[in-house]
């Protein structure tokens, strides 16, 4: 990346790339219940 970006510019980045991993980390979550109350009734 370039070098001649501003400090708040990168904190606003590292904020984002928070985001996304929270995000993401809910999402796996939700796919983890999914499977687990498809897995309870089936079993």
């Amino acid at each position: 990346m370039s070098g001649n970006l501003s400090h708040w510019t990168w904190v606003a980045i590292a904020w984002f790339e928070v985001l996304i991993a929270y995000g993401g980390y809910l999402a796996y979550l939700g796919w983890r219940e999914r499977q687990a109350r498809a897995k309870s009734k089936s079993g």
